[in-house]
């Protein structure tokens, strides 16, 4: 759907199978918003998005079948979920239609912008929906896609008339392939996916290929602080941008800046050899937690730029907010706009997210499924609530994942005063994959006291209804079900 294409497709009607899931929802909102008539289908299970997509007035069905595709559809998107197997897929292909993947009717439509695409291991939602806000708030009238919700836009998308497509753009089964981005904000490369990248190079390819996709006028902004993602800058030609944390406050090494007319040494500040195009650098320092905030100052290329204050807790949010500084302030937006937009800003759907209280617990939903945001989420609980007891309760997701980053799983709960770890949540695509929770379990007990297997959900509600006791935090933690441990201990609680 290229530009010269565009106006063929104004007024036609679009089907999506899979209408409900995250990304299919914001897909159908865009597509709207550009003239398509649009429809779908999913299962007859409630979501978020069912809410969403009513207040569009796109109509869908709630089952799946031959008749419910219309005969005058001219764009079919049908979600990974489903395949050949799927009654709609196998009328459409019947029909002759052409089948357009999520990903690929994605970037049809984020390549006719100026596309900014956000990527990485961690912390990609919560950029692009900060990134998003910001735009938003400086009036560029973005369009933004998401992969959860965000509150302040009530749902995760914008639809906007502006030149900017601000997309979370998804490494797996390398979806990087249909997008041709101007910007690429990239937050870290961390070894995932272990059921489609074979390796670490395998994975690092996939993102040194995309960087690589950059035009020599577009512009790579990227934590430097990473020492994956600082293997790969030789592969652009674009401009870069690096951000990272200061060494005095969290022990690692930060690196100077190099001018773009000077080649950065890989002995003197970790960026590879050859690399000549670093831009400007910019640097978070004095960060703290004031009053449920975190606080801290932005500096660029060694100069105080501002201070900034976050609602989002964590410090890895507060390198994924120096980030969104570093492009925001590279596409022209003014401090004082940025600013307000991050001190305002109340992040996404399941991540780390308040849900309530059961007899004086504090309840908090995260998705963290990978060791390094385990990590990552039980620090923040642990700086956020220094006094309180930390119970997490972790659902593992995918065999594939667990067995082969086991022994990192084993070790990322040190911030936790006790851990429930349940049955491995498998996929669609694996039911069993030669490793169990209670081999995690027995790994881990080698480095925390306190944790114990509870196979399934219901189980471990009957547990916590024991257990928990005023100035308790129960975290919830996983891609899968697990925010259902938190239903079953306050049932209104919405999903």
């Amino acid at each position: 759907m290229t530009k010269t294409r565009k106006k063929q497709y104004t007024a036609a009607r679009a089907y999506l199978i899979g209408i409900k899931g995250v990304g299919m929802t914001a897909l159908a909102q865009h597509l709207a918003s550009r003239g398509f008539r649009v429809s779908g289908s999913d299962t007859n299970e409630k979501f978020f998005t069912d809410a969403v997509l009513k207040r569009h007035h796109i109509p869908f069905t709630e089952e799946f079948s031959a008749r419910n595709v219309p005969g005058d559809v001219r764009f079919v998107v049908a979600s990974s979920a489903y395949t050949a197997k799927n009654p709609e897929v196998k009328e459409a292909r019947k029909r002759g239609y052409k089948i357009f993947s999520y990903a690929h009717a994605l970037g049809e439509l984020f390549n006719e912008k100026h596309g900014i695409a956000v990527c990485g291991s961690h912390g990609k939602t919560t950029t692009s929906a900060l990134l998003g806000y910001v735009f938003q708030k400086a009036e560029k009238r973005p369009n933004v896609m998401t992969g959860s919700e965000v509150p302040q836009f009530r749902g995760n998308a914008l639809m906007g008339s502006g030149e900017h497509f601000i997309a979370e753009a998804d490494e797996y089964q390398n979806k990087f392939r249909f997008f041709d981005p101007k910007t690429i904000l990239l937050t870290n490369i961390d070894y995932d996916h272990p059921d489609y990248f074979s390796d670490v190079a395998a994975y690092r390819r996939v993102f040194r290929n995309f960087i690589g996709r950059l035009p020599k006028s577009g512009l790579l902004v990227v934590c430097s602080d990473d020492a994956e993602a600082r293997k790969i800058l030789p592969a652009t030609r674009a401009k870069i941008i690096t951000y990272g944390l200061d060494e005095d406050y969290f022990h690692i090494r930060a690196h100077p800046v190099r001018s773009r007319t000077r080649t950065a040494s890989a002995t003197s500040n970790g960026v590879n050899k050859n690399v000549t195009n670093v831009d400007v650098h910019w640097i978070a320092r004095e960060v703290k937690v004031k009053n449920g905030r975190w606080q801290f100052n932005a500096y660029r290329n060694n100069e105080l730029f501002g201070s900034f204050f976050l609602r989002i807790p964590g410090r890895h949010n507060v390198l994924n907010a120096l980030g969104v500084i570093a492009a925001s302030r590279a596409h022209g937006i003014k401090k004082d706009i940025i600013q307000r937009a991050l001190r305002e800003f109340r992040g996404t759907r399941r991540r780390f997210e308040y849900k309530g209280i059961y007899h004086g617990a504090l309840l908090i939903d995260d998705y963290a499924h990978h060791p390094a945001e385990i990590k990552a989420t039980l620090k923040a609980a642990r700086e956020l609530y220094p006094k309180k007891r930390i119970i997490a309760v972790f659902h593992p997701h995918t065999y594939t994942r667990t067995k082969a980053l086991l022994g990192d799983f084993a070790k990322s709960f040190s911030d936790a005063d006790e851990v429930i770890v349940l049955d491995i949540y498998g996929s669609a695509r694996e039911k069993q994959g030669g490793v169990s929770s209670k081999e995690l379990v027995k790994r881990a007990s080698v480095w925390h006291k306190h944790i114990r297997h509870i196979a399934t959900i219901p189980r471990a509600v009957l547990y916590f209804k024991k257990r928990l006791k005023k100035g308790d935090v129960l975290i919830a933690m996983g891609a899968g079900d697990v925010w259902k441990v938190h239903k079953g201990l306050v049932p209104h609680l919405s999903r």
